[in-house]
């Protein structure tokens, strides 16, 4: 397209279609001698990127491009449109929250409802909850999974696209609040959900396996969030100086976490130029480490049969610790 391109024109023919009996001449002329705005009149899908980009303050990429990481996001709350990290998924999970950050026997946890795009109008029923494009934050009309609440680990959040509209999450909260069983579904509407819960019950997975981990008796489970390290001014303090330089003050911040609260290990950090400490259990039994960074992404490290673990990372890495749980034998 260029300046001589009828563009206020093909945009009322598209806005308008009521208005024209058929294409006007002018614009089949124009599509004569002009590849794009011929591509533009025949192609449904470029029709409504042209269409958005003319009427729209931002496009859903636009919106995709400001969407947020967990690690800049201060505040759970409901209403936040996510999208969720699951294990062996290779589907995007797009999510609401519907609850604030929940902690409980060192396991945060959030309620979510999953929302979909991809559905057919013949398996909704009447109870289901839809949004419209300017009610969320992607700018796309969904199905809202309300019947499909629930639990999942924090650190399955991993994206923040923003907050649907303050009357959808209202509405969103009262649907779960007052939930009613019906048998009246038709059999495409109960297939589908059940196919969804089903799918659900994989994206809670993680979290009743941490549950599970944590109420067994033969283990024990330490959460340490990194965000209580964070840099102070090390002033004259040529210990935390050096350690600063080094890489190793989030490190010491753990070797003093580890100590004050006298948990089964034992320290020891060396004068590395990489960040290094090594952990050795008091009793001599396994232990398992899973490093969580502030980008949602996972390390894991296992102790030898002895007990001993080096958490041995690059000066980068260990600044984007968010947390370490430890979990290891009683």
């Amino acid at each position: 397209m260029n300046n001589t391109c009828p563009t206020k024109e093909i945009l009322d023919y598209l806005l308008n279609p009521d208005k024209h009996a058929k294409t006007p001449e002018k614009l089949l002329q124009h599509a004569l001698v002009c590849a794009s705005c011929k591509r533009i009149l025949n192609n449904p899908k470029i029709q409504k990127a042209f269409i958005n980009a003319l009427t729209c303050e931002e496009t859903p990429g636009d919106k995709i491009r400001k969407a947020k990481k967990r690690s800049e996001i201060t505040e759970i709350k409901p209403g936040q449109l996510w999208q969720i990290k699951v294990p062996g998924a290779n589907e995007k999970i797009i999510a609401i929250t519907t609850s604030e950050l929940i902690t409980e026997s060192n396991i945060k946890a959030v309620r979510i409802t999953p929302i979909c795009t991809t559905h057919s109008m013949k398996d909704t029923e009447e109870t289901d909850m839809f949004l419209k494009p300017a009610e969320m934050p992607l700018g796309l009309p969904c199905l809202v999974q309300w019947w499909n609440d629930r639990p999942i680990l924090l650190k399955q959040l991993t994206i923040c696209y923003g907050e649907i509209s303050a009357k959808a999450t209202k509405e969103l909260l009262k649907k779960i609040k007052d939930f009613v069983y019906t048998n009246k579904l038709s059999s495409s509407g109960l297939l589908f959900r059940q196919i969804e819960i089903n799918k659900g019950k994989i994206i809670s997975a993680p979290l009743f396996e941490k549950i599970a981990q944590a109420e067994n008796t033969q283990s024990n489970v330490f959460y340490i969030n990194f965000s209580q390290f964070d840099a102070p001014d090390c002033g004259a303090n040529e210990e935390l100086a050096m350690a600063a330089a080094s890489g190793e003050l989030y490190l010491k911040g753990l070797e003093d976490h580890i100590n004050n609260n006298k948990l089964p290990f034992a320290c020891m950090r060396t004068a590395v130029k990489k960040a290094f400490l090594q952990l050795r259990s008091i009793h001599g039994t396994k232990f398992k480490l899973e490093i969580t960074f502030k980008d949602t992404t996972v390390k894991t490290i296992v102790s030898d049969s002895r007990g001993i673990a080096n958490i041995d990372l690059p000066t980068e890495e260990a600044a984007k610790i968010e947390s370490v749980e430890i979990v290891s034998a009683k």
